[in-house]
C-alpha cells in the first residue's frame, strides 16, 4: 500500500472518530445516532479489498475502545470482522448500490450491538428497549450510508482505479 493512501485512508479514520464524537449527540433520533465508523470501515473493506477492510476495522475498533467506556476489545473485534465480511462480500455484491449499501451497513450494526458482551450493556441502559434501539440505529445507519459512501468515493475514486 503507497504510504499517503494510508495516509488518507487513516486521516478519513480519525476525522470521522471526532465527528461521530463530537456530533452524533447532535444527531440523535429516538436514542440512536449513526455509526460513520461503521460505515468507512465497510467502505474500506468494499473498495480496498479484504485485509485493508480489517485493518482499518482494526484501527477503528481499536480507536473506540480506548476512548469509549465499553469492555476494551468488543469494537475492535466486531469492527474487524465487519472491515473483512465487507472486503469478502466485495466481489459478491454490486458495491454501489444504494440498498446494498443499506441493508450492509444496517447489518453491520445489527450484529456489531448484539454482539455478546454488549447486550448486557444496551439492555440495562435501554430500559428494556434494546431491540428498538438497535433497530433504530441500524435503520439511521443503512440510511446515512450511502451519502458517507458517496463522499468517500469522491476521496479515494471509484470502485476498481484506486489500487494500494
Amino acid at each position: 500500500m503507497r504510504s499517503n493512501s494510508r495516509f488518507k485512508i487513516y486521516t478519513v479514520i480519525f476525522v470521522l472518530f471526532f465527528l461521530e464524537a463530537a456530533v452524533s449527540n447532535r444527531l440523535r433520533i429516538c436514542f440512536a445516532s449513526p455509526g460513520f465508523l461503521l460505515i468507512a470501515v465497510i467502505f474500506f473493506g468494499f473498495h480496498f479489498g479484504m485485509a485493508r477492510g480489517a485493518e482499518t476495522g482494526l484501527v477503528a475498533g481499536i480507536l473506540r475502545d480506548v476512548f469509549c467506556l465499553t469492555n476494551f476489545g468488543v469494537n475492535t473485534f466486531s469492527f474487524l470482522l465487519i472491515g473483512a465480511l465487507a472486503g469478502y462480500l466485495r466481489k459478491k455484491l454490486d458495491r454501489e448500490n444504494f440498498i446494498t449499501e443499506f441493508f450492509i451497513s444496517a447489518g453491520a450494526v445489527f450484529i456489531s450491538g448484539i454482539s455478546f458482551f454488549e447486550l448486557p450493556r444496551f439492555a440495562i441502559n435501554s430500559a428494556g428497549g434494546f431491540w428498538l434501539i438497535i433497530f433504530y440505529k441500524s435503520l439511521y445507519t443503512g440510511l446515512v450510508a450511502p451519502p458517507l459512501f458517496l463522499i468517500l468515493r469522491k476521496i479515494f475514486g471509484p470502485k476498481g482505479t484506486t489500487r494500494i
